[in-house]
């Protein structure tokens, strides 16, 4: 490990660089319950509609809108937005307000023409997804619910704007509790469906209603803060050398990503060449697959990012604090997927067996362990 030395002279410098954990450990609990409520999600949903066709339908019918929100929000917002915002924060938070406008506006564009080409391309869009399988039964039901979800995209890229700005100014709690209530809105409807004992397809098509309300909520709940720290914000297309910084940083970052999706798509070809109810196996592990990368890896990193982007050109303070920030991510980490390994049958059992058994829906004994299967090879 490569000490870095401070004189006596430099101790209030070296402490005012220390880490702090307080930050990451706000991120951190906004994650957990995010992450919490969307498992209670997934687990509702799956007990309802188990493993098969219309789950699939959910799951094919949620990628492309997902490709959008990770392409354009919180990802890319992270590597091209918060590093600028942050810097000329310090410096000038007037022009931060007008740099804030300008990519908000950008992004709400942009976002707004791929929904409607999306809505307009639906059948094309699920033709590609589904690898030309036009006579599949799934394939309706997967292009009525791609137009419903897509504008759900939109939302949550401009909620990933929202993140960039409370971040920046070192509100780290709301942005990352936010999608409670996203999760929140899909497990009332999925509630009342099963109360209701509602069709299998009209639960699914409730869900992706649903899915669009909630990112509503999740965009709503951020905004007044937003305007309260940022009270110059105007909508406005006017470009700056920092505007155009952020464009500059925005290209590799939507290329990285970009890599990202095109492994996620194999996943979901991979799984539509096999059986019904693959896909649903595969959504159904994955809020247990990314609740610990979320809540030891990316709280930390949202929590250091905009700190490190401050003192960018001080090399040594911005070493002094990734070491500490890696023995955070590391350890627990390690604990979670020894746990998967382990114990990966009883916790799916214990989290989809008994709801459904408890209802006489759809997640069977198979489905339990088709699931842990799937974990485990997850956890590795």
């Amino acid at each position: 490990m490569v000490e870095i030395p401070v004189s006596p002279s430099d101790t209030s410098f070296a402490s005012a660089d220390k880490p702090k954990r307080s930050a990451s450990v706000l991120v951190a609990a906004g994650i957990l319950f995010s992450r919490l409520s969307g498992i209670i999600r997934e687990v509702v949903f799956s007990a309802f509609m188990g493993v098969g066709g219309a789950a699939d339908a959910f799951g094919f019918a949620t990628r492309i809108p997902n490709v959008l929100q990770m392409l354009l929000g919180e990802g890319t917002l992270s590597a091209s937005f918060i590093p600028v915002y942050s810097n000329e924060l310090e410096r000038d938070e007037e022009e931060a307000g007008r740099i804030a406008g300008a990519v908000a506006t950008l992004l709400a564009l942009t976002a707004a023409t791929i929904v409607v080409l999306s809505w307009i391309f639906a059948p094309q869009i699920t033709w590609v997804i589904m690898l030309g399988q036009t006579d599949d039964p799934r394939f309706e039901l997967t292009t009525s619910l791609l137009r419903v979800i897509f504008p759900s995209a939109g939302l949550l890229v401009l909620s990933a704007w929202c993140l960039g700005i409370l971040n920046s100014h070192r509100r780290f709690f709301l942005p990352y509790v936010a999608p409670v209530l996203w999760n929140g809105v899909q497990i009332v409807v999925l509630g009342a469906a099963i109360l209701g004992d509602w069709e299998v397809d009209t639960v699914a098509v409730a869900v992706a209603w649903a899915v669009v309300a909630g990112g509503l909520a999740q965009l709503l709940i951020q905004l007044p803060t937003v305007k309260k720290l940022v009270p110059g914000l105007r909508v406005s297309l006017r470009r700056s050398a920092n505007v155009d910084d952020v464009l500059t940083r925005f290209a590799p970052a939507v290329g990285s990503r970009g890599v990202v999706q095109i492994s996620s798509f194999v996943d979901t070809f991979l799984a539509t060449a096999l059986v019904f109810g693959a896909l649903g196996s595969y959504a159904a592990v994955l809020p247990l697959y990314l609740l610990p990368i979320s809540l030891f890896g990316f709280s930390v990193a949202a929590a250091e990012l905009a700190e490190m982007s401050r003192r960018s050109s001080e090399l040594e303070a911005v070493a002094a604090r990734v070491v500490p920030a890696l023995r955070r991510v590391i350890v627990p980490a390690g604990f979670v997927t020894t746990a998967y390994l382990v114990a990966a049958r009883p916790l799916v059992d214990g989290l989809y067996g008994w709801l459904s058994r408890l209802f006489d829906k759809g997640f069977g004994t198979n489905d339990v362990t088709a699931v842990a299967f799937v974990l485990t090879a997850f956890a590795i």
